[in-house]
């Protein structure tokens, strides 16, 4: 669902992102709700034979601008978005190519977002973002803090 929609972002971060080439990032599927992105493991792999821990930082910082992008494009709405602050926990090593999942913690919260932007053209909101492995168990979890504002005229 919504091909077309993953190439644009795909292209639209590779422009804007160069970082998300370099680790070979793709947009595996958005239905809406839920974007997922991938990234090969042996362009990020450590010393240690694992994904590199700012790569799997780096993917699921997309994985969150992303998905407010094409939220906010469903809405008519195309403001500048940052991100603003982030945390992540590390679970497991990650020894395959690397999923990050993003998907909004709450519809009324997203609305919420919505409302102050309209109102002050400046809003802020907070994006989950998972990393699983094959098995899906959970390898990272991050949240990150994204702000959206006007474009200068």
């Amino acid at each position: 669902m919504n091909n077309q929609r993953c190439r644009q972002l795909q292209k639209l971060l590779h422009k804007e992102v160069p970082l998300s080439n370099r680790i070979g990032m793709t947009v595996d599927s958005y239905d809406g709700d839920r974007l997922a992105l991938h990234a090969e493991l042996e362009p990020n792999i450590n010393i240690h034979g694992v994904a590199f821990g700012g790569s799997i930082y780096s993917l699921c910082a997309l994985s969150g601008w992303g998905l407010l992008i094409l939220r906010l494009e469903e809405k008519d709405l195309n403001p500048r978005i940052m991100i603003t602050s982030a945390e992540i926990s590390y679970q497991k090593p990650v020894m395959q190519n690397i999923k990050a999942s993003s998907r909004l913690f709450a519809e009324h919260e997203f609305q919420n977002f919505i409302d102050q932007y309209k109102k002050k053209s400046r809003a802020r909101i907070k994006i989950p973002v998972e990393v699983r492995l094959d098995n899906n168990e959970l390898a990272a979890r991050f949240t990150g803090e994204y702000i959206a504002f006007a474009r200068a005229q």
